[in-house]
């Protein structure tokens, strides 16, 4: 969401609705070889994330590697148990590499292993020590407006338990949804 400027949301959720529609397992991960599951003990996570790096790098940069929004995304540096906030000032190799962080679940996916802030940074999903980091995203906020009734935070449920058929008529409303609030 954040590589859309204000105000072009509309544009924003058609593209993100498009993107979302053609992924797969396989763009997020793949089994290890020769083994799968079995072969993740040797690894650093069960499954394989090379996929989910590439579909990102793909469409960072196909969007020119700026995020145009304020942003606050979490990871843990396992190295030291420090909890770090990314943002939108990082070069594009970190913004990929935080992302990486943010969504690397232990033991499932792989932890990322990258140099942060001149320190040996292991990376590993942000919510294994704070599940939704409202906090830092109302700060990040707070650099814009003094005023916190004019924050508004975007959140993308991926675990609605039901999804429902996505039409061209569903996607009409669901912008129209979002422009409203």
């Amino acid at each position: 969401m954040a590589t859309f400027a204000p105000g072009d949301e509309v544009n924003m959720l058609s593209t993100i609705s498009e993107y979302y529609q053609t992924l797969t397992t396989g763009t997020i991960f793949e089994q290890w070889k020769p083994l799968g599951l079995v072969s993740g003990i040797n690894h650093l996570g069960m499954v394989n994330t090379a996929p989910l790096k590439d579909f990102v790098k793909k469409f960072f940069g196909e969007h020119g590697y700026e995020l145009k929004r304020k942003v606050a995304f979490g990871g843990v540096n396992a190295a030291n148990g420090n909890y770090e906030v990314f943002n939108e000032t990082l070069s594009d190799e970190d913004k990929i590499n935080g992302i990486m962080t943010s969504s690397a679940i232990p033991f499932v996916f792989p932890s990322q292993h990258w140099t942060f802030n001149n320190e040996a940074f292991i990376g590993i999903d942000g919510g294994s020590v704070w599940n939704l980091n409202l906090v830092s995203a109302i700060q990040r906020c707070k650099e814009i407006v003094d005023d916190e009734s004019k924050i508004t935070i975007d959140v993308i449920d991926c675990f609605t338990y039901k999804s429902p058929d996505y039409t061209d008529e569903a996607r009409k409303n669901t912008i129209e949804n979002f422009l409203r609030y």
